[in-house]
């Protein structure tokens, strides 16, 4: 099986609903409005690497929750925040923390693999 954008929308809609975010609010978070986060993920519209990997580090998924022949259906990083609304710039400090988690979980995956 071929991973197409179809399929890639799916994901990222799938992910982002359990994450309880809107599509307003992840479109804040790639710098671009409601419609495009929408045409993603119905698969209107092409996803670049740069996209997929801001997105996996978002979702502490990594990019392969996305481009993967063998779908394995995951939980977003639970984030904690003190606010009632997250803006697109906290989704951005998410996504540098994710990229951290994603980072320490490779390392430990290669440090395992030496006993």
């Amino acid at each position: 099986m071929i991973v197409d954008n179809k399929e890639i929308g799916r994901r990222l809609a799938l992910i982002r609903e359990k994450s309880e975010l809107t599509q307003k609010k992840l479109g804040e978070f790639l710098s671009v409005d409601q419609g495009h986060v929408s045409k993603l993920e119905s698969g209107k519209r092409n996803f670049n690497s740069i996209m997929l990997k801001s997105l996996g580090a978002l979702f502490g998924c990594g990019i392969d929750y996305f481009l993967s022949e063998k779908f394995v259906e995951q939980d977003s990083i639970k984030v904690a925040l003190r606010a009632d609304e997250v803006s697109g710039e906290d989704l951005k400090v998410i996504a540098d923390i994710g990229r951290l988690a994603l980072n320490l979980k490779f390392v430990e995956e290669v440090m395992n693999t030496d006993d």
